[in-house]
């Protein structure tokens, strides 16, 4: 604390507060460490089967699986359950929807086709002109505006993850083994329809999130990347 006298003869203090400007001055630096950690590009980026799945993202084609449950509508139909019939195309129908609704407004990455599960197995057979296939519209697209192009697989579906925890041998013995759960996500996977390494996260959970906020997130963090290789 200082005083000084005007030449009134009047004194003043001044306090010396330092609080705020360290409050300022601390978050400043937290703000400017996390954008730096923020700003590195991810290790993978340099890994040449990483980016050879990007390219084909950003210049072939990704194809989402609708699961269309064909066997449980085939029952529905054997046995005549009419009402029953109706309720679950409704459901389908309102499930693609919002399939086709997300990619349309967030995913802007590359191209994006969509197809009935069951009918994957036609997938690289010559019977692959009998197969249908949608566009972010929902609109029915040739397949041959698709056959020949790169492409990856996508899907909302579940991905397993290892853990380790104590499994109970005997009341007096214990060990650890590996165990296995999963998790909701939109996963990408390669042409051979397989899980890509985690480690490329080419995965986004669904877990509290919407289909149209999980697309926005894969979107986002694909954009973030090719800024990172130009």
């Amino acid at each position: 604390m200082s005083q000084f006298s005007d030449y009134s003869g009047k004194s003043y203090t001044l306090m010396k507060t330092y609080s705020l400007n360290r409050i300022v001055l601390l978050v400043f630096i937290q703000f400017f460490v996390l954008k730096q950690v923020n700003a590195q590009a991810p290790r993978y980026l340099n890994d040449p089967i990483y980016l050879t799945y990007f390219n084909t993202l950003r210049q072939g084609n990704l194809l989402v699986g609708l699961s269309d449950r064909a066997g449980i509508r085939a029952k529905l139909v054997q046995y005549g359950e009419t009402e029953e019939l109706r309720k679950f195309d409704a459901a389908l129908h309102d499930e693609f929807d919002e399939i086709f609704q997300a990619f349309k407004k967030q995913y802007s990455f590359g191209a994006v086709y969509f197809y009935l599960k069951s009918e994957q197995n036609l997938l690289g057979t010559d019977k692959f002109s009998t197969m249908q296939f949608y566009d972010a519209q929902g609109q029915k697209v040739n397949p041959e505006q698709i056959n020949g192009q790169l492409f990856l697989f996508g899907e909302f579906s579940r991905m397993e993850r290892k853990t380790r925890g104590p499994l109970i041998v005997s009341k007096d013995e214990a060990s650890k083994t590996n165990t296995k759960t999963s998790f909701s996500a939109f996963v990408i996977r390669d042409q051979e329809n397989k899980i890509i390494n985690k480690s490329y996260y080419l995965f986004v959970r669904t877990i509290l999130r919407s289909k149209a906020s999980t697309i926005k997130k894969l979107n986002k963090r694909l954009e973030r990347n090719l800024v990172f290789l130009k």
